[in-house]
């Protein structure tokens, strides 16, 4: 039976929340976008969680990244999932909400391991120049398990952003022929959808 655009899009929702909470599916890892003056830049994120109500991703970085300062003049942003298997691949378009401080980001950083908050513990900012290949950590954390209240006190680095999307473009490729679908949120986060030509 063809699928409709009221299950595509459930399918696609139920992707994001697997991709949030299995570490080895493909919607794990996704390609983000920041629009600067020097145009535009993409880096690899971990999705965090998926809030389907809302239609809102959560992903964390590091607040002293350029990255963050782009989000900060210009919060659009876009977002790149692609399943190699099933040849799927969804463009997400919306805003980004930064938030550095408040109960939501608490909430994940007292979650997190110690070994991952090391991203949050280098001395100097992402992107400073090096003079030679380096973790950018004190030697004291670079080669020991790092304990949770070693980590407290780079907590101020930890940034995390709710990524509310405002459209996606769904394109699956198969040997029967392409499809590929648009789905605009209103802000009710109730939907208008169209097939397109693919």
């Amino acid at each position: 039976m063809e699928e409709n655009l009221n299950e595509l899009e459930r399918r696609i929702w139920n992707l994001l929340v697997e991709g949030s909470n299995q570490f080895d599916h493909p919607f794990h890892h996704f390609t983000v976008s920041s629009n600067s003056t020097q145009g535009v830049r993409l880096r690899t994120v971990v999705l965090r969680k998926t809030l389907v109500s809302d239609k809102r991703l959560i992903f964390f970085t590091d607040n002293r990244s350029r990255k963050w300062k782009d989000w900060i003049i210009n919060p659009k942003m876009s977002g790149l999932f692609y399943d190699p298997i099933t040849k799927l691949q969804v463009v997400l378009e919306g805003m980004g909400i930064l938030h550095l401080n408040g109960s939501l980001r608490d909430e994940f950083w007292k979650k997190m391991k110690g070994a991952s908050r090391k991203s949050y513990m280098t001395e100097y900012k992402p992107g400073t120049i090096a003079f030679e290949k380096t973790t950018g950590l004190r030697p004291e954390f670079e080669k020991k398990e790092i304990r949770i209240a070693d980590s407290e006190a780079y907590k101020q680095n930890f940034g995390l952003i709710e990524f509310q999307i405002q459209s996606l473009e769904i394109l699956e490729l198969g040997e029967a022929g392409n499809s590929r679908a648009l789905i605009q949120y209103q802000s009710d986060c109730t939907f208008k959808g169209h097939w397109l030509i693919p």
